[in-house]
């Protein structure tokens, strides 16, 4: 990682990594099953956002307003190895290592997950992480319906 790049080949880079994003989105089945759109990919910082839909609510046994805690950490957890990727500016080799993810409120609305890099070092690198509607992305006090941090393990 190289922070002396000039800054169109910083916008060059992230037009890549959110293309490569894209890319995961559609080839993989199970991202392309949960559908995140990718809202915004900066220097260390990417926004997912994803529609509510049947699929992705509860199981009856519980509250079934909201969107299942499984999908949140999913989607949690590539919005945090997706902004490792921007810190990067560029696809890297890497594993989530740990995620931890506290569930504050439900939302059953659109919601945006956005995760910005915390620490990027040469084997490690964390995310901090927050899922909120969409209706709150931008303002001053928005009302956060989960958040944590990823970190993962980064490879040659």
């Amino acid at each position: 990682m190289d922070g002396e790049l000039d800054p169109e080949t910083v916008e060059t880079r992230l037009e890549a990594v959110e293309q490569y994003l894209l890319y995961l989105r559609e080839s993989n089945p199970y991202y392309a099953w949960l559908e995140p759109e990718v809202e915004a990919v900066e220097r260390g910082f990417v926004r997912l956002s994803q529609e509510p839909s049947e699929r992705v609510r509860p199981p009856e046994v519980g509250p079934t307003t909201g969107i299942n805690g499984g999908v949140l950490m999913t989607l949690a957890d590539a919005a945090g190895m997706a902004a490792i990727i921007a810190e990067a500016l560029e696809p890297v080799p890497l594993a989530t290592t740990r995620l931890d993810v506290s569930f504050h409120n439900g939302v059953d609305e659109t919601h945006a997950i956005e995760a910005e890099v915390l620490d990027y070092g040469s084997t490690l690198a964390t995310a901090r992480i927050e899922v909120l509607p969409k209706s709150e992305v931008g303002a001053a006090d928005p009302e956060i319906v989960a958040s944590g941090e990823a970190t993962a393990r980064l490879f040659e």
